[in-house]
């Protein structure tokens, strides 16, 4: 290693073949922790965006059935013609607090595939 002057500027030159190693000790370690920090980011971002897909589905299939709901509270639905809504719109709730309680976006592939 020498030490020469450029223009001003002090340069520090070496043999690459040389470097001492001793400067990279806890490297490694540090851009495993970085990777899997970063990964467990992603992994969290990855799973709202699918429960976010997967709950406004589900939103938007509630609100297909809203309509028999409103005539059947106005009676111009008996119980039995909402039965079969009122039984639809029963699943929906539980898998949209399926999907909310999910911690994987293959378990909220699997909710959805049911």
């Amino acid at each position: 290693m020498q030490n020469e002057t450029l223009g001003g500027e002090e340069t520090l030159t070496a043999n690459v073949e040389r470097i001492d190693l001793h400067y990279y000790d806890g490297l490694q370690e540090e851009l495993e922790s970085n990777f899997e920090t970063n990964f467990e980011k992603a992994r969290l971002a990855g799973l709202a965006i699918a429960k976010d897909k997967a709950l406004s589905a589900i939103k938007e299939s509630l609100i297909k059935t809203d309509y028999k709901s409103w005539k059947h509270a106005d009676g111009a639905l008996t119980e039995a013609e909402y039965e079969p809504t009122k039984t639809e719109r029963a699943e929906l709730r539980t898998l949209y607090r399926a999907v909310e309680a999910s911690t994987s976006i293959e378990q909220i592939s699997e909710i959805m595939l049911k």
